[in-house]
C-alpha cells in the first residue's frame, strides 16, 4: 500500500489479509501485516523498484524488466521535424523539460524553470513539454522549442526519446 494514512487505513478497514507497506512511518506501520524499508529519499531509485521491493515481504523475487516504451514512428518523424525546424544544424545537446504534473503532484515552479533556462540556453537546446494553463505560452527564444500544450502522448514519448537529457517533476513521464 502507498505510505499514506488514508490508503493504510482503507486496507485495514477492508480486512485485506496481507497488507505490505513501508515501515519508516511509525504511525502507519501497525496498519500493515508486512513491513519493509523503502528509502524514499533516494532519488536514483525508480518507482518500479520501490514497487518490486514490496514483493520481498512475501519472499518473491521476480526479475526486473528493463524499462522500455515503444516510440511511434510517425510521432518520431513529426517531432524530429519540430526539432530540426527549431534547432537547425545545432550540435548543442537537447534538454527536455517537462513543466507540469497534470495536477497529481507539485510541478517545478515557473520562476525556477525560467531562471534555469537563462543558465542552460548557452549550452543546450531546450524543449518544453507538458500541459499547463497558459503560463508557458510566451516562453520562447533562440534555442527553445516550446511544445507546452502541443503534444500528444506519442509525441511526448518521441520527444523524450530524441532528447539527450530530461528534467521533470514527480509525474508519469518522469518515471
Amino acid at each position: 500500500l502507498w505510505n499514506h494514512p488514508r490508503m493504510a487505513l482503507l486496507g485495514k478497514a477492508a480486512h485485506i489479509p496481507v497488507r505490505i507497506g513501508d515501515r519508516s512511518n511509525p504511525t502507519l506501520k501497525w496498519l500493515y501485516t508486512h513491513t519493509l524499508d523503502q528509502d524514499w529519499g533516494n532519488i536514483t531509485c525508480h518507482q518500479r523498484d520501490f514497487n518490486y521491493s514490496l514483493l520481498s515481504a512475501l519472499h518473491i523475487d521476480l526479475p526486473r524488466p528493463a524499462a522500455f516504451l515503444p516510440v511511434d514512428p510517425n510521432a518520431k518523424s513529426t517531432v524530429s521535424r519540430y526539432f530540426k525546424d527549431a534547432f537547425g544544424k545545432s550540435k548543442r545537446p537537447v534538454l527536455l523539460i517537462f513543466v507540469a504534473t497534470g495536477g497529481t503532484n507539485y510541478p517545478i515552479p515557473y520562476p525556477v524553470i525560467t531562471a534555469f533556462l537563462d543558465l542552460v540556453r548557452p549550452k543546450f537546446n531546450v524543449v518544453l513539454c507538458g500541459k499547463d494553463d497558459g503560463t508557458y505560452s510566451s516562453v520562447s527564444g533562440d534555442g527553445i522549442l516550446n511544445l507546452v500544450n502541443q503534444t500528444s502522448l506519442p509525441e511526448l514519448l518521441a520527444a523524450i526519446s530524441l532528447a539527450d537529457f530530461y528534467i521533470g517533476p514527480d509525474t508519469g513521464p518522469t518515471h
